[in-house]
C-alpha cells in the first residue's frame, strides 16, 4: 500500500479523534516543514502547498483537503474582525486594528494575484457584515480623502 495512503489516513484518524483540523501533520519536506502540525505553518506555506502548481505530489490533494478544513474551522471559530493581516506592514494584525483604506485597498480586484486574497475578501466580508449589523446606517467612516474617517452621515461640511 502506498505510504502517502498510509499518512493521509493516519492524519485523518488523527483530526478526527482530536476534533483539531490543525492537527494534520505536513508530510512535505520543504523548509524543515515535514512532520510539524497544520496550525503551526505560516499561512504563506499553506498557500505555497496547495497552489496548483504542485498537484503533481503524492500529498497534495490529502494537504488540499486538511488546509481546506483547517481553514474553513479557523473561519467558524473566529469572531468577526480577528482574522490577523497576512502581509505587509500591518501583518499579524488584527482586521478590525487596521486602518479602513488597508481593507478597501485589498479587497481590490488588482490584488487577486496574492495568495492572500480569497481568505482575505471572505473574511472581510463577514466583517463588514458585522459591522453593519452593529452601527446605525451611514455610520460607516469614509475610507479616503478629504472626509477621511468622517462619517458618511453628515460628512458635507
Amino acid at each position: 500500500m502506498d505510504a502517502t495512503l498510509n499518512d493521509s489516513t493516519a492524519n485523518a484518524d488523527i483530526e478526527t479523534a482530536q476534533n483539531d483540523p490543525g492537527a494534520y501533520i505536513v508530510p512535505f519536506a520543504v523548509d524543515g516543514q515535514r512532520g510539524k502540525r497544520l496550525d503551526s505553518l505560516p499561512d504563506s506555506y499553506r498557500a505555497w502547498a496547495v497552489n496548483e502548481l504542485r498537484s503533481d505530489n503524492s500529498w497534495y490533494e490529502a494537504f488540499k483537503e486538511a488546509n481546506t478544513r483547517y481553514d474553513e474551522w479557523l473561519f467558524q471559530t473566529r469572531e468577526p474582525g480577528e482574522y490577523p493581516i497576512p502581509f505587509g506592514k500591518y501583518e499579524g494584525q488584527r482586521l478590525d486594528a487596521v486602518p479602513d483604506s488597508l481593507r478597501y485597498w485589498a479587497i481590490h480586484s488588482r490584488c487577486a494575484f496574492a495568495w492572500w486574497y480569497p481568505s482575505f475578501v471572505r473574511e472581510n466580508e463577514r466583517y463588514e457584515e458585522h459591522l453593519a449589523a452593529t452601527r446605525p446606517p451611514g455610520m460607516f467612516p469614509f475610507p479616503w480623502g478629504e472626509y477621511e474617517n468622517l462619517p458618511l452621515v453628515g460628512s458635507a461640511p
